[in-house]
């Protein structure tokens, strides 16, 4: 399988609520190819369906730090803002 058809069955798995195959998915091919913005942001993508929020998070801040522009920022900001109003005490430690 190539890079780019794993990509797309990443999100594949994303869109039909297969989050930790998505999860699997990504995390393999970080580990197989390196660092990659994309691949990243699926992983967040992943762990915000599992409602993991700050491993999220982290994942969406190492995406945005590789692509500034690129989606993670958006789903970053989201979950900040998120995390915030239902979880004010997170941010007061």
């Amino acid at each position: 399988m190539n890079i780019e058809q794993a990509t797309r069955e990443i999100d594949q798995a994303l869109a039909e609520g297969k989050a930790e195959t998505a999860l699997q998915m990504a995390t393999a091919l970080l580990d197989q190819h390196g660092v990659n913005a994309h691949w990243l942001y699926q992983k967040g993508k992943a762990y915000m369906k599992m409602g993991l929020w700050a491993q999220a998070i982290s994942a969406f801040l190492q995406a945005e730090e590789l692509d500034p522009t690129g989606p993670a920022r958006e789903c970053r900001q989201m979950l900040d803002h998120i995390m915030a109003f239902y979880n004010k005490d997170m941010y007061n430690h």
